[in-house]
Order: structure tokens, then sequence, then C-alpha cells
């Protein structure tokens, strides 16, 4: 009986972890997605093509990037000093 729970137990595990990892690359996917989409802002922008609007969006999401990356990299300097 604990054998079966045991295996039980390492394919659930293989299985969240299966679900994390993906879930994972999709953010990752998501935030290469956004940053591609403010370079062309940054690209438009610098080709003359500005409104109000447009520029709001922007900014919003550069910021948003922004705070992103850094959260980030706190993230990873944490994951350094306790490993």
């Amino acid at each position: 009986m604990e054998l079966s729970y045991t295996t039980n137990a390492r394919d659930y595990m293989a299985l969240v972890q299966h679900h994390l990892n993906g879930f994972n690359k999709g953010l990752e996917d998501l935030f290469k997605g956004l940053d591609v989409l403010k370079r062309g802002f940054d690209l438009l922008s610098t080709l003359g093509v500005e409104s109000k609007p447009f520029d709001e969006f922007r900014d919003t999401l550069g910021e948003a990037l922004d705070a992103v990356a850094e959260k980030a990299d706190k993230e990873n300097l944490k994951n350094d000093a306790t490993a």
C-alpha cells in the first residue's frame, strides 16, 4: 500500500512540476512579447508617429516591464544568497 502511495505522490509531484514549468514558460513568453511590443512602440515614436494615448500606453507598458524586471532581479539575488 505504501509503495503505491509513494509512486502516486511522485507522479503527482512530477505532474505539478510539469505544469509549473509550463506556466513559467508562458509568463516568460508573455513578457518577451510585451517587450517586443514596447520596442515597436518606441520605433514608431522615433519615426514620428505620436499621439497622447499611444505615448501613455507605451510609458505604462515600459514602467510595468521595468517593475517586473526589477522584482525578478531581487528574487534572483535572494535565491542566489540562500543557495
